[in-house]
């Protein structure tokens, strides 16, 4: 009998050992698996090279920005061009009235042929007035010598004096005459060529390959001197940024979505708000609106 229970004794914990194996296993298995998770270490070389760059916020601007406007005061007659719309080098913007301009231009050049005209008529009559001179200075000298063997009285030696004087003095005031009008020649003609100078701004032209930006007057606007009528924007660009690094340096290459773009052009010599100010010379073209911001990298050397 003692036999028999220690029998079964020995079975349940034998029984029991089992189940708190299996329940341990359960258990184990129930816990989330543990990772090991290692650094992963760049290369030497390549965080060299990532070390060698220094990141901007640049802004793209156009290099030359010109403002049309006159030096006349007029109406607008005709503007040629529309916002956005691209123009060549030559191509003509804006037209202002020029009627009474034309008008001055024919009245200076009437005048330059009535003072040619006059000059003409003086060179004819002073050939004569010089023979006249000429015959009334001989004749004089004639009477001179007349007088002294005593052929002629003294009044008519006088009288020779006095038309030989007159003719001599008419010949002298034509030939002054003559300079004056040329003279008051060279001044009409200075006069025509500095209104005909003029004449580029009655019609205004691109001086460059561009865009057009705004258009700030209209048809039958009064312009007035160097009052801006339109504004261009070149089609080159350059890019901008602001820095506070005294690694940035003159011809330093500059990276666009990791493509070299051009190089650092100027400097500026002042500083805004403890900022300096870079300028980027761009050797590739970007698709890129002005004033638009862009990220960029910087070589530094």
């Amino acid at each position: 009998m003692k036999k028999i229970v220690l029998i079964i004794f020995i079975a349940g914990l034998i029984f029991g050992g089992f189940t708190l194996i299996k329940s341990k296993k359960e258990e184990q298995s129930n816990q989330p698996t543990a990772f090991v998770v290692k650094e992963i270490v760049l290369p030497l070389e390549q965080k060299q090279i990532e070390d060698n760059f220094e990141y901007f916020q640049a802004k793209s601007e156009a290099i030359l920005n010109p403002k049309i406007a006159t030096k006349i005061s007029g109406y607008i007659e005709n503007i040629k061009v529309k916002e956005n719309q691209v123009v060549q080098k030559g191509d003509i913007l804006v037209q202002i009235e020029a009627n009474e301009y034309e008008n001055n231009l024919k009245q200076s050049q009437f005048l330059i042929q009535s003072s040619k005209k006059s000059i003409e008529a003086l060179e004819l009559s002073l050939e004569s007035l010089k023979l006249d001179s000429d015959l009334a200075k001989t004749q004089h000298e004639t009477n001179q010598k007349l007088y002294q063997i005593g052929g002629i009285a003294k009044e008519k030696l006088d009288f020779s004096t006095i038309t030989w004087k007159q003719k001599e003095s008419k010949y002298q005031s034509t030939v002054e005459s003559i300079k004056a009008k040329e003279y008051e020649l060279l001044s009409i003609t200075a006069s025509l060529a500095s209104k005909e100078a003029l004449q580029s701004y009655y019609t205004l032209k691109s001086p460059i390959n561009a865009t057009v930006e705004k258009i700030l007057l209209d048809i039958g606007d009064l312009t007035n001197p160097n009052q801006p009528i339109i504004t261009l924007v070149s089609n080159e660009k350059k890019l901008t940024f602001s820095y506070a690094s005294d690694a940035i340096k003159p011809l330093q290459e500059v990276f666009f979505e990791d493509e070299r773009i051009g190089y650092i052009d100027f400097i500026s010599p002042s500083s805004e708000n403890f900022l300096q100010l870079a300028t980027i010379k761009l050797t590739k073209k970007l698709d890129i609106t002005n004033n638009a911001l862009v990220s960029i990298k910087v070589k530094i050397k």
